[in-house]
């Protein structure tokens, strides 16, 4: 079935092209109600057509069409739910065909969950924690939320709503249902409910638009007063200023977790070493610790940039607790959501058992989603060693983790928002039976939200989303942001002025220059943003226009070295010369000109002064070694060219040094370097490498025998 292609037409008012598709697909099902459903929309689209064409005024007719699309789109949508139902492996369906197969009455999944769980006895909990997962799985393959069940939940423990929700948002992502959307907006309104409720709420309000915008938008006119009541409740943007935070963190969960396994097994492995790492690493400025180790010096760099990277609530844990995933509790779908708590019947024996856990939990909480901290307590008895508590180590942590230091925060929005989208995160990436993408945390914070409003912040919102990208260097998720931000602004300097400093990081020059010149029309661009327009220009070849703004700055010594380099890439050697020797004169790191000091000279035919500056590089690289190699042949100096030809081969491929030779050529301009004498000279220069390695591997040889 072309569903995208049905609801596409719908959506568009082409609605006898879409009916035609669903005609055709009802053919084939048996879906008896779906066929007088379209008859009748059909009927009454022909009928106001027929009236229209006679003249008659509808002032009603757009209500009509979106009436006639939502009927419409019901079609489509049960059309689609059964050929996927008999056909798909998704745990969605399958759960689907299961469900069905028991036959069971609604009243069923709802038996036994009266109670308020903290009030039950352990036998209790176990079956209620049991029917509470079936509820889940029965409400997410639901294709309606019926009213006398939104009752029923709405009359259930908060701690059971919150499983619910999550199931429901679960459900929305895989069908529209008008009726749980109101659901979730009806609870919103409600005044008593906890941070971590509001925050599901809440973050299913903004999936369900992200998945279904248009659709959404055909219910604006009943959706606007609910959702205008629910935040006069509670600020919707103060949720969506907390969702984005936690909707960019884990679009760096990516990144964090390279950085984590690049450094954790070298910080394992130190810790093996000594017992006390921590105070090695964090006291190595005391006298108690003796000489500085350098390796661990070096560690102590990473552990702190870990640091730094879990201050700023970065999710430095997912890699830790991934594979705890695999765990059988993780294979119901329905314990990535249950919100943690050390009586659910799956931890609480383990949980009482273990006093280590006990004390680490108030710390643990602050740190961990609720799927993780399941992860820590069902994975106890996979422990190779046991955590002792006799351990001097562990018992001066513990003593350091005692109140007042741990403070155990209550309705912290900001946390209790990351933990959720945590949450989510490692399920829709670690949970094998769905298909949703991780692609969502790096799309949604840049998408628009027409139903959900949130006074005039939705620029400061994007402002912020662009400053989290720059600041992680993710420069090409946040060109598609500002560029939507200028379109809607054209006269906004800031954000020009950035998405000119980011297209010259991506080496687009042009568009560089468009942006930085239209904000400075705006605004005077700053010192920086003028220098970066001015290395535009000269990328692209406006030398004059880039010298006349270096020459504004050449105060500092960079600026010396900005104008030398415009002049020797436009030919003009002579006047990069006196510029580089006013940089060595008023520069604390005159080294930084040697280089272009000894290609200039080389240029100029001051062949003398050339070989000066190359001997006082310090590092020379596999460019300099090339740049030698052209003085020498300059200089009929065929013994220094060979050494020079020795040196390039050590320390690049010759693929690069014949692009380079390729690119060089053209610009010498001096008949003596022809490529000629260049290739004899590096095919010799290969030769002596070869036999020198033959020499070692052959001295290597007689030395084993």
């Amino acid at each position: 079935m072309d569903r995208t292609k049905i609801n596409q037409w719908i959506m568009e008012g082409w609605l006898y092209r879409a009916s035609h598709l669903l005609y055709m697909e009802l053919e084939d099902a048996p879906f008896i109600e779906g066929k007088s459903t379209l008859k009748n929309s059909l009927d009454t689209y022909q009928r106001m057509m027929q009236f229209l064409e006679q003249g008659a005024k509808d002032e009603q007719r757009n209500e009509v069409l979106n009436f006639l699309k939502l009927k419409m789109l019901q079609v489509s949508d049960t059309i689609y739910r059964q050929r996927r139902k008999q056909s798909s492996s998704e745990q969605y369906y399958t759960t689907l065909r299961i469900i069905e197969s028991q036959g069971m009455p609604e009243a069923f999944y709802i038996q036994g969950l009266e109670s308020e769980p903290q009030d039950l006895s352990s036998e209790e909990r176990f079956a209620y924690d049991n029917r509470l997962s079936t509820l889940f799985e029965y409400l997410w393959v639901s294709e309606k939320l019926s009213q006398e069940m939104a009752d029923i939940l709405a009359g259930m423990s908060e701690y059971a709503r919150q499983m619910m929700v999550a199931s429901l948002t679960l459900g929305l992502l895989y069908q529209w249902d008008i009726q749980k959307v109101r659901f979730i907006i009806q609870e919103l309104t409600r005044p008593e409910i906890s941070i971590r409720y509001q925050v599901r709420l809440f973050f299913a309000l903004i999936l369900a638009s992200y998945i279904h915008p248009k659709r959404s938008m055909l219910y604006a006119k009943e959706l606007k007063p609910l959702l205008a009541a629910a935040n006069e409740v509670h600020s919707f943007e103060k949720l969506f200023s907390a969702q984005v935070d936690a909707f960019l963190l884990s679009s760096d969960t990516e990144r964090v977790t390279q950085i984590v396994e690049k450094n954790l097994p070298e910080i394992i492995r130190a810790n093996q070493k000594n017992n006390n790492l921590g105070a090695t690493l964090f006291e190595l400025d005391s006298e108690d610790t003796g000489p500085i180790d350098p390796e661990l010096k070096a560690l102590e760099e990473r552990v702190k940039e870990l640091g730094k990277l879990e201050e700023e609530g970065a999710d430095t844990l997912y890699v830790a607790f991934r594979n705890f995933k695999r765990l059988p509790f993780f294979n119901s779908i329905a314990s990535w959501f249950t919100p943690f708590d050390p009586q659910h019947s799956a931890v609480k024996e383990l949980y009482e058992s273990n006093e280590v856990i006990q004390k680490l939990m108030p710390y643990f909480s602050q740190k961990l989603c609720d799927s993780d901290l399941f992860s820590a307590i069902l994975s106890l008895p996979n422990r190779i060693q046991p955590l002792n508590l006799q351990d001097p180590n562990l018992a001066a942590m513990l003593d350091q983790m005692k109140e007042p230091v741990i403070e155990v925060k209550q309705d912290n929005l900001q946390l209790e928002t990351r933990r959720y989208v945590q949450d989510f995160y490692r399920f829709v990436n670690l949970f094998s039976g769905q298909s949703l993408g991780s692609s969502i945390f790096d799309k949604l914070p840049i998408r628009s939200f027409p139903l959900l409003t949130f006074g005039n912040s939705t620029v400061m919102y994007n402002r912020q989303t662009v400053l989290f990208y720059m600041s992680r260097g993710r420069y090409q998720a946040a060109i598609p942001l500002l560029q939507k931000i200028v379109q809607e602004n054209p006269a906004d300097a800031t954000s020009l002025g950035r998405l000119g400093y980011i297209l010259y990081k991506e080496g687009n020059y042009q568009e560089a220059i468009s942006c930085l010149e239209k904000s400075d029309l705006v605004e005077d661009l700053s010192q920086h943003l003028r220098i970066i327009l001015a290395h535009s220009y000269r990328k692209m070849g406006f030398y004059d226009k880039a010298l006349a703004i270096y020459n504004q700055y050449r105060k500092e010594p960079s600026m010396l070295l900005a104008m030398a380099a415009t002049h020797i890439v436009s030919g003009s050697y002579e006047e990069a010369i006196p510029l580089l020797h006013e940089y060595i004169y008023r520069s604390s790191t005159p080294q930084r000109a040697y280089r272009s000091l000894a290609w200039s000279y080389f240029m100029v035919g001051d062949y003398t002064k050339s070989e000066e500056y190359h001997d006082k590089i310090e590092k020379p690289n596999a460019n300099d070694f090339l740049n030698k190699l052209y003085l020498y042949i300059a200089q009929d100096d065929l013994v220094k060219a060979f050494q020079a030809s020795l040196k390039l081969v050590e320390v690049s491929e010759i693929e690069t040094i014949s692009k380079g030779i390729e690119n060089d050529l053209p610009k010498l301009n001096k008949p003596e370097i022809t490529k000629d004498i260049l290739t004899l000279l590096l095919d010799s220069a290969l030769f002596a490498k070869q036999l020198k390695e033959e020499e070692k591997k052959e001295s290597e040889t007689n030395k084993e025998n």
